[in-house]
């Protein structure tokens, strides 16, 4: 599993003191299977703090049908970027 180390989680919620959106100081990993299904998907996981009890943890899964949104989303904010890594994985 990778750590993503320029990727960043932010929170809000519906209190008054939680209405702007406050930095997550926590990592987002990045890994490609879900403990409990054999299917491979792309998962990003992270943890957030529950209320000063512990932490809630997260997981999106990802499947292969929705990386041309990914790709495209990757493109429009640095298609350069995007194209160099996706050149750099496939050689």
């Amino acid at each position: 599993m990778a750590t993503l180390n320029h990727t960043t989680v932010l929170r809000k919620g519906a209190s008054q003191a939680a209405r702007k959106f406050k930095l997550v100081p926590n990592p987002v990993e990045l890994g490609t299977r879900y403990s409990d299904s054999p299917e491979r998907r792309l998962r990003l996981s992270f943890a957030v703090s529950a209320s000063g009890v512990g932490y809630t943890d997260y997981r999106i899964l990802v499947g292969p049908e929705d990386y041309a949104a990914i790709l495209e989303a990757m493109c429009d904010v640095d298609e350069r970027a995007a194209m160099a890594a996706m050149a750099d994985e496939l050689v």
